[in-house]
């Protein structure tokens, strides 16, 4: 079963909010959550940046999904912290 630290591990491979710090560094992801072999992660953002970092909301979901025994990723971009 992946834990949390595998989960910001594989983030760190992934730009965050500012394009510059990796996504487990920048502070924005606010919550990772565990159902069976599904992980839900949140990313903290300015609405109105959604349209732009939705390529960092994809290779988030991307990078969690390689993660041995992650089934499948949902990663939401959310305007709360």
């Amino acid at each position: 079963m992946p834990t949390r630290e595998d989960v910001l591990r594989a983030l760190s491979s992934v730009p965050g909010p500012d394009g510059r710090t990796s996504l487990s560094e920048s502070g924005a992801v606010t919550g990772i959550s565990f159902r069976d072999a599904k992980v839900f992660a949140a990313i903290a953002i300015d609405p109105s940046d959604a349209k732009k970092l939705e390529p960092m909301r994809a290779k988030a979901e991307a990078a969690i999904r390689a993660i041995a025994g992650v089934e499948s990723a949902i990663v939401t971009l959310t305007a709360e912290t």
